[in-house]
């Protein structure tokens, strides 16, 4: 039969994740949540950022397809990046709004990306020199496979607070999540010591009640938070 436009609509939606410009993607947007500003005026503590802060995208997609979360979902398995430039642009875009509101500048990021180092090291290195550049602070999510000293120690030089990291289960479990994501209970404190070495903040998610668990597997995950 003929769909409905809503229902033609709605199929756009889904396969919309196969966009690959994310330049293309019109900052247009934030014309309409003019409001969002003013009461957004308040960082969460865990990312240790400061008052004048906004969420931006800088990726779409994710390629570890964990069994709890939508980002692969939503966005497509395969990883895509809007160009720094680009970036830039939309931080330019938000200070002019934000003065034409009597607000100052903007003094923050959370930056949502599923992994931030999902990008390449060339990339990721000129995103945060921009940053810097912006005069701005910053955090993000990101995974312990992909942690990078380096990158982490540039981070901090150039604004870096907070990384977020999800551990989520106990070692034997988290095959069971991802096995892409993978990852040893060493590695995890290896990682989280070494952002705490070069001065960068650590928040660790972990999830409770998976459909298979039994008592103990909630035991090993709560010796593994305090691991």
């Amino acid at each position: 039969g003929v769909r409905s436009k809503s229902e033609k609509e709605s199929q756009q939606n889904i396969s919309s994740y196969k966009l690959t410009n994310l330049d293309s993607v019109p900052l247009s947007g934030w014309l309409y949540v003019s409001n969002y500003f003013r009461v957004t005026e308040e960082a969460s503590p865990m990312w240790h950022l400061k008052s004048a802060v906004v969420n931006i995208l800088t990726s779409r997609g994710c390629n570890y397809n964990c069994i709890f979360c939508l980002s692969s979902k939503m966005h497509g398995n395969i990883p895509r990046f809007r160009s720094v430039e680009n970036v830039e642009e939309e931080i330019t875009l938000i200070n002019e709004l934000r003065r034409k509101q009597g607000l100052s500048r903007l003094e923050s990021i959370m930056l949502d990306d599923s992994d931030i180092f999902l990008r390449d090291n060339f990339s990721l290195e000129k995103l945060f020199l921009m940053l810097k550049k912006q005069g701005l602070t910053y955090s993000a999510f990101a995974s312990i496979n992909n942690a990078d000293e380096n990158l982490i120690a540039l981070g901090k030089e150039t604004g870096l607070k907070t990384l977020f990291f999800g551990i989520e289960t106990h070692q034997a479990n988290r095959k069971r999540i991802s096995p892409k994501k993978y990852f040893d209970d060493a590695t995890a404190r290896y990682v989280l010591n070494m952002c705490r070495s070069k001065g960068v903040f650590t928040c660790t998610s972990f999830i409770i009640g998976f459909p298979w668990e039994t008592q103990e597997d909630i035991f090993k995950t709560t010796e593994c938070m305090d691991s």
